[in-house]
């Protein structure tokens, strides 16, 4: 198994997985929460806000902590000339009243420029700071015996950061993907003695035919487990935590038995390995497509999917929620199993 090209392509594709998973939690981030993202933060220098108001002090806070250039203009004549000339990138009109009455402010953003998404993000943290500025304000203007709670949203790893990445897609990939490739591995390992006819010393030997099958592919299940422990610790030690790691390790192995036994299944019956393998790839296939956006057509096809039931287990949701689920993994496996020690004897057919 070790010396396969294929399983070191694997590993390989396995280990990328992990060290890219960070610089795809960034893309996660830039797609969900833009104005989260320090890069956007640090782009922000290079908008240009022009403010017309009579009330520049309340402004002054809000534009305080940010990169963006701002300019103040007593006229909005002047201000709307620029605009119109593209010296700056956004205006807003309007002061900010600390009485009962609502401020109202005019935002004006070009039609057509590339920029416009990157002003929009700078004015969203702007007007965010401005709110909560002439919120305190007018608590202690207004209801001075209220207390505005002072709160920080603190990551407890730092590489964990944005680690729904890590749940959603990383753990349940690398976790599932061992077992598919568990059961090519298998074929492998059958169709090359079938074809090359090496399988006939092995039956000389006082074995039964399923002890013969069972030891061509044990290899591949030992592989797909080590794996998952392997994973599971080095996720859970470097970036984010993994809770329910026994179980989630125990749904790996009956993954692996299920996907190991079809694969050997498969190989007795065609034979040939390139024949084998095509089909293992479409059975595989269907599978995998459960990781896609195509297992939320339907809530049934949701909760079938490995990567719901991987990813739930790995956030710490109870195991005996899952038992369904588990249970009939269970019962796929030892049914698998069964027929592979019915069709055992078709190992003698080469």
């Amino acid at each position: 198994m070790v010396s396969e090209k294929s399983f070191a392509l694997i590993i390989l594709l396995e280990f990328l997985l992990v060290t890219s998973s960070g610089l795809l939690s960034v893309g996660y981030v830039l797609l969900t929460s833009p104005e989260s993202s320090n890069t956007a933060n640090q782009l922000a220098s290079l908008v240009y806000v022009g403010v017309v108001t009579d009330t520049p002090e309340i402004y002054y806070k809000a534009f305080s902590d940010t990169n963006v250039k701002y300019t103040f203009y007593s006229s909005y004549v002047v201000a709307k000339s620029d605009f119109k000339d593209g010296l700056i990138d956004t205006l807003l009109v309007g002061d900010i009243s600390l009485g009962r009455e609502p401020a109202v402010l005019q935002v004006y953003l070009p039609s057509n420029n590339p920029k416009t998404p990157l002003t929009k993000l700078a004015l969203k943290k702007i007007l965010t700071k401005l709110e909560t500025e002439v919120r305190v304000e007018k608590v202690d203007e207004f209801a001075s015996n209220v207390e505005l709670a002072d709160y920080k949203i603190m990551n407890y790893r730092l590489r964990g950061k944005h680690m729904e990445i890590y749940y959603v897609f990383t753990i349940p990939l690398l976790l599932f993907l061992p077992s598919v490739i568990a059961g090519s591995l298998s074929i492998d390992s059958i169709t090359q003695d079938l074809e090359s006819k090496r399988i006939l010393n092995l039956l000389l030997a006082p074995l039964s035919y399923l002890d013969v099958v069972l030891g061509k592919i044990l290899s591949a299940l030992v592989i797909s487990v080590v794996q998952a422990i392997l994973w599971t610790t080095i996720i859970d030690l470097f970036f984010v935590p993994v809770e329910n790691k026994l179980a989630l390790i125990s749904v790996t192995t009956l993954y692996t038995v299920f996907f190991m036994n079809c694969g050997a299944a498969i190989a007795l019956h065609l034979k040939k390995m390139k024949n084998s393998q095509i089909f293992y790839t479409f059975f595989s296939m269907s599978a995998i497509s459960l990781f896609s956006p195509f297992a939320n057509l339907h809530p049934l096809l949701q909760q079938a999917s490995p990567a719901y039931l991987l990813a739930k287990l790995s956030l710490g949701h109870p195991t005996t929620n899952y038992l369904p689920h588990i249970l009939i993994l269970t019962l796929l496996s030892v049914l698998t199993t069964l027929y592979l020690n019915k069709i055992a004897g078709k190992i003698t057919e080469t």
